[in-house]
């Protein structure tokens, strides 16, 4: 069931540049027909893997996300783009459930709930983030490929990425001040 060689080449290029994301601390590099198609340091400096990534201009615009719920014990780790930092479809958005690479339309929405006014019409943010769940709460078998979750506390798991991402980029937006005028 193998699609064409440059179609497999392409997806396992896909798979080692999301892992060198999570793992910023493990050197990676594929080599494809003799020449290295992506190398990351591998020196446990997330930006830097980010770097090998996306390059210097997005790594450098992402904003790092830190975010809790302690009710829960829910975490939140990883970078989120500048609202100036857009893509045309939802692929560059990545997320880990235990830094276990996953596809869910959930995470995205969450995400994109956090950029609500932000964004431009049909633009995506660059995100890339690790959720970090007891294993209990998170069911792996819900899909054949292992790829897509299912997730015990679906909204928290929603609130906890919205408000951690939400919260990074007020952080980062500046925020007009008014003056009152100086009277003469």
């Amino acid at each position: 069931f193998l699609r064409s060689s440059s179609a497999e080449t392409s997806r396992i290029q896909e798979l080692v540049s999301r892992y060198a994301m999570v793992f910023p601390g493990i050197r990676f590099q594929l080599t494809v027909d003799g020449r290295t198609s992506f190398n990351s340091p591998g020196n446990g400096v997330p930006r830097e893997a980010l770097l090998a990534v996306y390059g210097p201009q997005a790594a450098t615009a992402m904003l790092e996300v830190h975010g809790e719920d302690p009710e829960s014990g829910y975490q939140v780790d990883g970078f989120v783009g500048t609202p100036s930092l857009t893509r045309a479809n939802r692929t560059y958005m990545t997320f880990f459930i235990n830094r276990r690479w996953v596809l869910s339309r959930m995470l995205s929405f969450a995400v994109e709930e956090a950029y609500m006014g932000l964004l431009q019409v049909k633009r995506y943010p660059l995100a890339s983030l690790n959720i970090s769940i007891p294993y209990e709460d998170v069911d792996v078998n819900s899909h054949p490929s292992k790829r897509e979750v299912r997730f015990r506390e679906e909204n928290r798991v929603f609130s906890t990425v919205q408000r951690a991402v939400r919260a990074v980029l007020v952080a980062d937006s500046p925020v007009p001040s008014l003056s009152s005028p100086t009277p003469e």
